[in-house]
């Protein structure tokens, strides 16, 4: 209720979305989509791997009969904002991808700079105690990534031609300024 009223403050009642980009597919990440979805954007477009469409239809039990591969496709025109779509070479997670929004100079990460942390601030640089941040954030790494560490570390040396200024995911603060 609250994210779905957030979406209606922020859109406006007449505001519309074109596009779900879904590139996290389990519940505690994706779970509200299908209520936006369906109460708020019937005719939205999902854009997701393959995978993620199969799984995240089983896991809701309907079907997006509007849909883009964003493996398939490099990237989608926003009006004026390009978002690309960085599959990463993940095995354990096939069903994501990263998204890059160059004209921001953001990447919108799945999981890997991500933490199990939750505070009021949006970006880090608000967190009073960097401490307690970068611990929870080596406890998700470890306990998440850490065995995957050759997968995690591949696709880095491609963002090298990027210039970032932040990087945002969905699990805890997006970092950048």
């Amino acid at each position: 209720d609250q994210f779905l009223a957030r979406v209606n403050d922020a859109l406006g009642p007449q505001g519309q979305v074109d596009y779900i980009v879904l590139n996290h597919t389990e519940p505690d990440h994706s779970g509200s989509m299908l209520r936006i979805y369906r109460e708020r954007f019937p005719n939205a477009t999902l854009v997701c791997t393959p995978t993620a469409l199969n799984f995240v239809s089983k896991v809701h039990n309907t079907t997006f009969p509007k849909y883009i591969d964003s493996s398939q496709v490099k990237s989608l025109d926003l009006g004026g904002l390009t978002l690309q779509f960085v599959i990463a070479p993940f095995p354990a997670l096939a069903r994501q991808h990263d998204d890059l929004l160059p004209e921001l100079k953001t990447i919108f990460t799945c999981d890997v700079f991500g933490a199990h942390y939750s505070h009021e601030g949006v970006f880090n640089d608000n967190v009073a105690s960097d401490a307690n941040y970068m611990e929870a954030y080596r406890y998700y790494y470890d306990c998440i990534f850490g065995p995957y560490k050759p997968y995690v570390i591949k696709p880095l040396p491609s963002w090298t031609s990027w210039t970032l200024r932040r990087s945002a995911a969905p699990t805890g603060r997006s970092s950048g300024a």
